[in-house]
């Protein structure tokens, strides 16, 4: 389908989905639940990806949703993750999903099991 973008979404309830999505400002916002988004670079696997994140995510004290190899907490809220072509963002492709999937880890909170993406910083 022309001008939609195949991405992820990393929940802040646990769990990620494939997601086919516009490019546009609404969508992030009703996506990640904001009002406000930042893009950052991540890796996952080595492989740099765009996050659009809650702005105010830590604010708000929204749940981690990304996290370090050492436990430090990345970025929190639903998560949106696409790749960069030059500065316009592009589909994620097949292998992307896997490594992105690859990268998802349990994590024990108040006994709630639920899962996370670890990444690192560009």
């Amino acid at each position: 389908m022309d001008g939609i973008l195949d991405a992820m979404l990393v929940k802040e309830t646990g769990g990620y989905e494939q997601i086919g999505i516009k490019d546009e400002l609404e969508v992030y916002y009703d996506l990640i639940q904001c009002d406000t988004i930042d893009l950052v670079t991540r890796t996952v696997g080595g492989q740099a990806y765009a996050f659009v994140v809650d702005d105010d995510g830590r604010l708000f004290n929204r749940m981690p949703t990304v996290i370090a190899d050492d436990g430090e907490v990345l970025l929190v809220g639903n998560v949106v993750i696409l790749r960069r072509d030059g500065s316009e963002l592009a589909s994620l492709t097949e292998g992307d999903v896997e490594n992105i999937v690859h990268h998802m880890v349990r994590v024990s909170e108040n006994g709630r099991l639920r899962q996370v993406l670890v990444a690192g910083y560009r």
